[in-house]
């Protein structure tokens, strides 16, 4: 099952980001921000929200963590079939990246209040040399069909603050957030 969530810079109304798919959980998405961070952007947040936001307009399947290893753009299959394939194509056990850069994903920005079916937000803050990771804490109990498999509707979107983390720091105990 995918953990759904958002890559964001931090904007004056809040934030705006790109879907991750797959990973999103602190101990994968919060460990492979920071690991690209300090490695493969080098401390430079600027570019680092360059790629993740703008050379990526479609968002991503999965971050991974290899960063030898060239981007590879994923084919979203069918919605019926998605649910056997899950684990195999996005599941990301091999650290290969994948982004949606050739498929039919929206360009849009997601912004913290209109996708209910994420479940984590990635909040990069170029001028403090942060990260802010947010929680999707859900409303209601009911489930509904949203078009994209059944998820918990959310009355109001509400966002809890895991924690806001120094990148210029040593990562965190990703098991402890």
């Amino acid at each position: 099952m995918a953990t759904r969530g958002v890559i964001a810079e931090k904007t004056p109304d809040g934030w705006r980001g790109r879907y991750n798919t797959w990973g999103s959980h602190p101990v994968e998405l919060g460990h492979a921000l920071f690991e690209a961070y300090q490695m493969h952007f080098k401390y430079d947040l600027q570019t680092m929200i360059e790629f993740f936001l703008r050379d990526h307009p479609k968002g991503f399947s999965s971050v991974g963590r290899e960063w030898s290893l060239p981007y590879e753009t994923v084919e979203m299959p069918p919605l019926l079939v998605r649910d056997v394939l899950n684990d195999m194509i996005h599941s990301n056990v091999d650290g290969v990246p994948r982004c949606h850069c050739n498929t039919d994903m929206p360009t849009s920005y997601t912004m913290p209040t209109e996708d209910e079916a994420l479940e984590w937000a990635y909040v990069l803050d170029k001028d403090r040399k942060t990260l802010t990771i947010l929680e999707h804490v859900w409303s209601s109990d009911k489930e509904h069909y949203n078009g994209l498999g059944f998820a918990r509707a959310a009355e109001s979107i509400e966002w809890k603050e895991i924690g806001t983390f120094s990148l210029e720091k040593p990562e965190p105990n990703w098991e402890n957030v």
